[in-house]
């Protein structure tokens, strides 16, 4: 068998990803019965002003090992010369642990870290502050339509952590190589499959509550142990080793491994982790500011008079600037087009704002 990566490969709009298998044979100038599979890699939408929208593929093709191939290559082809590997990480088992691992947050970083730590059948307990979702969602809609706070349950804190009342985008810009395992994760957990793909892919605020709660089975059957308004209030440390966790000011959960997965949000615990004498470094500071727009207006712009066509998704834009003389810079972050603007205070006479779709 051989492996290519072609990039670069365009559909128009309304053309089906059935027609991808003829355009790589005309690429590679081989018959379309040489190609034993093809698999999309990323799928992106060009829509530069100016010019008809279009998806552009990278794809990942096998033929057979006979195929007579061109004797060198353009620079949008590459010969791997072998199987594509997924880059799923290899989880050996280790030796049992005395003690749980204590996971506190049970945030994206929190859920994630003990579902590997339960692949490897190492106990561990997830402390979370807040509610389960179930709980959460009715919390978060008291305080959306009659202004009710609960401090322990809300947008930012509880099941899922604040993304649960985000809008489920799983943007990384780095080349981290268990990305695409997480994604896989996610899938099977619920996403749909675009998401390995797609170049910007979104869950969607409504599939991502009900992903999370697939997660919770799943770390409930491999033996991990969740406990909700469970707020760690302490760490007990001796000789500068942790030796257990205070839970609500009174239960003690001995361990000698603790993850803090506690998003920015839990100031409480920061302080405490100070006081206990936790390294602690500084960072820069960046004030976000959320700004709505109407979408018909943003579609306009970039989109043109192809605004209106059903392939083509809500619209979105990105901003960079920086201003030497001030020594400013500003850029945009969170983009949430077709979506709204939501409350999401967690402390009662604070407003914060944040983006949902």
């Amino acid at each position: 068998m051989k492996y290519l990566r072609i990039n670069g490969i365009e559909l128009a709009l309304d053309e089906s990803e059935e027609l991808l298998a003829a355009k790589v044979a005309t690429v590679l100038d081989i018959s379309m019965d040489d190609i034993v599979a093809i698999d999309v890699v990323k799928k992106a939408l060009d829509a530069r002003r100016h010019r008809l929208p279009r998806f552009v593929y990278a794809l990942r093709i096998s033929v057979s090992e006979y195929t007579k191939l061109p004797t060198e290559f353009k620079e949008e082809i590459q010969s791997t010369g072998e199987e594509y590997k997924s880059g799923i990480p290899t989880l050996s088992l280790v030796s049992p642990q005395k003690l749980p691992v204590v996971v506190i947050g049970s945030g994206p970083a929190g859920l994630f870290a003990a579902y590997v730590l339960a692949l490897r059948n190492i106990p561990v307990i997830i402390l979370e502050r807040g509610a389960p979702i179930e709980e959460r969602v009715k919390d978060v809609r008291i305080f959306w339509e009659q202004g009710i706070l609960n401090p322990r349950s809300n947008v930012l804190f509880g099941e899922g952590g604040a993304g649960t009342f985000s809008d489920g985008k799983l943007t990384s810009r780095t080349k981290n190589p268990y990305a695409l395992w997480v994604k896989k994760v996610l899938v099977q957990m619920g996403a749909s499959s675009e998401i390995i793909v797609e170049a910007k892919p979104h869950i969607g605020t409504d599939k991502l509550r009900q992903i999370i709660v697939n997660l919770r089975k799943t770390l409930l059957e491999r033996g991990c142990k969740i406990e909700f308004k469970a707020r760690a209030t302490d760490l007990l440390i001796h000789q500068k080793t942790i030796s257990a966790v205070v839970i609500n000011e009174k239960e003690e959960i001995k361990t000698d491994n603790v993850i803090l997965a506690i998003g920015q949000s839990a100031d409480d615990t920061y302080w405490k982790l100070f006081e206990r004498g936790v390294k602690m470094e500084s960072k820069p500071f960046a004030m976000g500011l959320r700004v709505e727009h109407p979408q018909e207006l943003i579609n306009s712009i970039q989109y043109g008079k192809w605004r209106n066509h059903p392939q083509l998704p809500p619209a979105e834009y990105f901003l960079t600037a920086s201003i030497s003389d001030l020594n400013r810079s500003v850029y945009t972050f969170c983009m949430c087009p077709g979506g709204s603007v939501i409350g999401c205070g967690a402390s009662p006479g604070f407003v914060i704002t944040n983006g949902m779709s």
